[in-house]
């Protein structure tokens, strides 16, 4: 499988990806959230804005302004006091003012490579600004130097099929930091 890099402390190359990459490794090297480019997917925006550095990639046939499905990665960089827990009730607290009717669902909590986690679902029956609905699947990962968000959301109810696909693609997102025993990092 190639990753996605994303180094916390290595800013200068926050994203490793592409044609250039697909025979070399890249090093991994601190803390990195380790994520895989979606099979079909492409990288259609990316920003750092003080301590928030943001990824969204979108199907190939899709476009940033008429997107149905997204995936989007964040980290908040050198940030300490959120948590999974905390960001989860953040989320549901901003989802239930912006969103009649708003719904979210802690669906699990618990560690990974030694890094506290969170999955949880948000779903807006109707966002006012895009007039559809919104179901959003969460990952959060509250690593020693950063916090990291990566989500997957859809324009429209997603199908039990897709469901498996996307909680199979969460599950497999994690934090290694190449400093630390107890948060090992792939070999690969």
């Amino acid at each position: 499988m190639r990753f996605l890099t994303y180094s916390a402390l290595l800013l200068t190359i926050p994203f490793v990806c592409g044609p250039a990459f697909a025979q070399q490794k890249p090093a991994l090297k601190n803390e990195n959230l380790l994520v895989s480019l979606p099979v079909g997917y492409k990288t259609a925006y990316q920003t750092r804005l003080k301590n928030m550095q943001m990824t969204e990639m979108i199907p190939q046939s899709q476009s940033l302004k008429n997107w149905s499905d997204m995936v989007t990665v964040q980290i908040f960089l050198n940030d300490k006091k959120l948590t999974p827990i905390s960001f989860f009730q953040l989320m549901r607290s901003t989802h239930r003012k912006a969103c009649k009717g708003s719904l979210s669902t802690l669906i699990k909590k618990g560690v990974e490579n030694g890094y506290a986690f969170s999955f949880f679902l948000l779903i807006c029956p109707r966002n006012k600004k895009t007039n559809k609905s919104e179901y959003t699947w969460f990952k959060t990962i509250r690593g020693k130097d950063s916090f990291y968000v990566v989500q997957k959301a859809w324009k429209k109810a997603p199908r039990k099929q897709s469901i498996v696909k996307w909680t199979r693609f969460l599950r497999q997102i994690s934090v290694c930091d190449t400093r630390s025993a107890r948060h090992k990092c792939p070999n690969k």
